[in-house]
């Protein structure tokens, strides 16, 4: 069966106090993730203990498998009594990440796996456990990165007429600057903002809130590229949040490929995570 992967972007934000780095000189964010994901470890992930287990990969990417022991009950074999049993199994998912600087920033992608978890959550609890490495010149943030062909078809049939819409964004730091928005968000993190959350709401208006407004389209293309997040409310209640429906990417390989090892699907990562 096909592995069906979501995609996320990974904003690291500057520690204002470095810590263990304050006399030594601060790795950039690319080596910082290498280091971070370049060996195994252990986190919890609502009480279950789970495992990072990179793989040795090409082309300059970060790979490895997330994994959690999982009891599986079946059955012995016939001439065995065919008695049923308990055995654990270990069960993951399988990650992707391109550290390298882009100017949509650094990507991460996460296969779909029902006994470990939704990737978004498992992806969280990973990160935490990164982020609180002593000294940690960075905080790593993760955000679903999702169509913004979905929203838009969602807006137009509700009439492009919302009664909220709420965004919650990161703040730049390598991001490429395309219009006056990009630059304000670049400015805030000078200012030693980290996110910015922002609530549109009609209030006591009946006609709604335009969402083809220049303001809302460009919050909307900042967030779907990875920067943040939107939710919002149709005049009739109907609601879109984005952090449910993330961009998916399909690994082609075989099975055969894939029992191979990591290495062996190398060439399908610009692929999964949306750099082809």
């Amino acid at each position: 069966m096909a592995g069906i992967f979501e995609l996320f972007h990974l904003s690291l934000l500057e520690q204002t106090q470095i810590g263990l780095f304050e006399s030594s000189i601060k790795p950039t964010r690319e080596a910082w993730l290498r280091e971070s994901f370049g060996s195994s470890f252990k986190f919890t992930h609502r009480t279950i203990e789970c495992h990072w287990v990179p793989a040795d990969t090409e082309g300059g990417f970060i790979a490895g498998n997330v994994v959690r022991s999982h009891p599986r009950r079946h059955h012995m074999p016939p001439e065995e009594g065919a008695l049923e049993v308990v055995s654990e199994e270990w069960q993951g998912a399988m990650v992707v990440i391109d550290p390298s600087h882009h100017d949509d920033g650094q990507k991460l992608s996460f296969e779909r796996d029902q006994t470990l978890g939704r990737p978004r959550s498992v992806l969280q609890s990973m990160i935490a456990h990164v982020n609180a490495t002593f000294g940690a010149p960075y905080v790593i943030e993760p955000k679903p990165i999702f169509s913004e062909g979905d929203f838009w078809d969602w807006a137009a049939a509700h009439e492009y007429r919302m009664r909220k819409i709420a965004f919650e964004f990161i703040v730049p730091n390598m991001f490429g600057s395309k219009n006056a928005f990009d630059d304000d968000m670049a400015d805030l993190g000078k200012a030693g903002v980290s996110k910015v959350k922002m609530v549109l709401d009609e209030g006591g208006r009946a006609g709604g809130i335009d969402a083809q407004n220049d303001q809302v389209q460009m919050g909307v293309d900042y967030a779907a590229q990875g920067g943040g997040s939107v939710t919002a409310t149709a005049k009739n209640g109907d609601k879109f949040t984005s952090t449910n429906n993330p961009k998916t990417a399909t690994l082609p390989a075989t099975p055969v490929e894939r029992s191979s090892g990591i290495r062996a699907i190398t060439k399908w990562f610009p692929k999964l995570l949306g750099r082809e």
